[in-house]
């Protein structure tokens, strides 16, 4: 493996050599007396241009060229170089669906008869059926996460800062960009939880809100809605998934896990930053299904499948599998259950999502759970 200091060092002993010839032959050959400022300046020159095409001949190495993503605000986090699989056979609980039309899938949310999909590139969301985009609607800033409601979408429409709701035809009824005094930040996922009640992720500005029928019933926040590491806090968090009695949230820059119950009380974390098993690094979407939380580790390029068991009236984490679908999976983000326990999850990387029984492989590979 090529690295840049090698590189940098042979273009260098390169450049140098060359111009000590070249002076030579305009001594030599010409007679010109060649200044010695003037082969200062050319050595200097030379390696400067030596230290650029150095690196411009790492950045196209079998490894995957270096870059950055925006996952959240501002912010940007290194991609992990793309990694060279081997074409296998799905098994046959999974399903994949490409997606020419789009280029950067983020979102995923599924009702009875279509699957609707954001991009994150293109600014719009799509609904699916089967193959077939049944509507679309355009002009949103990298939206992110969505959830379906019995009469509707709800999108993160993240760099409008704006919640969006629409009907399942994806016209607009109404978006809003705050609720009660709380102006939303970059929001990055709106998630239907029952009846009325929407919990709403603003993620820059470290805030989770519960709010019920459009007033705001509940607010986690940060001492100064800075990021923090605190048992009670964010720094960043991406993802939300909810249950009948739970939230859970993807703390993406804490590189954790967190379980809240339904009034945002914290009842537990798990993970560190990393890439062992157990370990997430900027996890970006979570899903629940009867006990069942699955995680888009999406810097590890991998999905991780947990279980909560509940012993003597506590509660704790279980890791049934770090590394599920990578072999099918370049860049997951969005995750979702419908209503039969079946996950979807997008491949941002390249435009897919993938459709799993996930009961059928609950039952075969985490029996035990």
């Amino acid at each position: 493996m090529r690295t840049y200091g090698a590189a940098v060092a042979r273009s260098w002993w390169n450049t140098a050599a060359a111009t000590g010839v070249a002076v030579a032959v305009a001594n030599g050959v010409t007679g010109i007396d060649v200044p010695r400022g003037v082969w200062i300046a050319l050595l200097i020159g030379g390696i400067v241009l030596a230290q650029v095409s150095a690196y411009r001949s790492l950045s196209t190495t079998s490894e995957g060229a270096p870059g950055t993503v925006e996952l959240a605000g501002e912010v940007a986090l290194p991609v992990a170089p793309v990694r060279a699989r081997r074409p296998v056979a799905a098994p046959a609980w999974l399903e994949r669906t490409n997606l020419s039309g789009l280029r950067a899938p983020t979102g995923i949310a599924v009702a009875a008869d279509r699957v609707y999909v954001a991009d994150h590139v293109l600014g719009c969301v799509v609904a699916l059926d089967g193959s077939r985009t049944d509507a679309r609607l355009s002009d949103l800033d990298r939206p992110h996460h969505l959830s379906v409601t019995p009469t509707g979408l709800l999108i993160a429409d993240s760099h409008h800062d704006r919640v969006v709701f629409t009907d399942h035809r994806l016209a607009v009824v109404w978006a809003r960009d705050r609720f009660g005094h709380h102006r939303l930040a970059r929001p990055h996922a709106a998630m239907w939880q029952g009846g009325d009640t929407v919990y709403v992720l603003s993620s820059d500005n470290n805030r989770l809100l519960r709010v019920d029928g459009g007033t705001v019933a509940g607010v986690r926040r940060n001492r100064g809605d800075r990021g923090g590491s605190g048992v009670d806090e964010f720094d960043i968090p991406c993802g939300l998934g909810t249950g009948p009695d739970l939230l859970v949230v993807a703390d993406t820059y804490n590189h954790r896990i967190k379980v809240l119950t339904l009034d945002l009380h914290t009842i537990l974390s798990f993970g560190t930053y990393g890439e062992g098993d157990g370990q997430f690094a900027y996890p970006v979407g979570v899903a629940y299904w009867r006990g069942w939380i699955v995680v888009s580790d999406e810097h590890n390029q991998r999905l991780q499948v947990w279980h909560l068991q509940r012993k003597n009236g506590a509660v704790e984490p279980r890791c049934c599998s770090s590394d599920l679908c990578s072999r099918w999976l370049g860049s997951p983000f969005g995750v979702t259950f419908d209503i039969h326990g079946r996950l979807y999850v997008t491949d941002r990387e390249r435009p897919a999502y993938l459709a799993i029984d996930f009961p059928r492989l609950a039952a075969a590979a985490f029996s035990s759970a």
